[in-house]
C-alpha cells in the first residue's frame, strides 16, 4: 500500500508542474495568500485521507471504503440519469 502510494508521487508532481504553465481561468485576482492556504489545507485534507486508507488496509477493514467507493457511485450514476 505505502509503495502505490510513493509511486504515484512523481506522476502527481509531473502533473502539477505541467499545470503551473498555464493558470487557471480568473486566477489573476486571486491573493497569493490565499492560494497558499488552499494549498495547505488540501494538502492537509489529502494526508489524512492517506492515513485512514493505510489504517483501514492494516486493519483489514478496507470493505468500508468500498462501500464508500459504491455509494458514492450510486449518488452520481442518479444525478448524471437525471441530465
Amino acid at each position: 500500500m505505502r509503495f502505490s502510494f510513493l509511486l504515484s508521487l512523481p506522476a502527481i508532481l509531473g502533473a502539477a508542474l505541467l499545470e503551473l504553465r498555464h493558470p487557471p481561468a480568473g486566477a489573476d485576482g486571486v491573493p497569493l495568500a490565499l492560494t497558499a492556504a488552499g494549498f495547505a489545507v488540501t494538502a492537509a485534507v489529502g494526508y489524512l485521507a492517506i492515513l485512514f486508507v493505510l489504517r483501514w488496509t492494516r486493519e483489514g477493514r478496507l470493505w468500508q471504503f468500498g462501500l464508500y467507493c459504491w455509494a458514492v457511485a450510486g449518488l452520481a450514476a442518479v444525478a448524471l440519469a437525471g441530465r
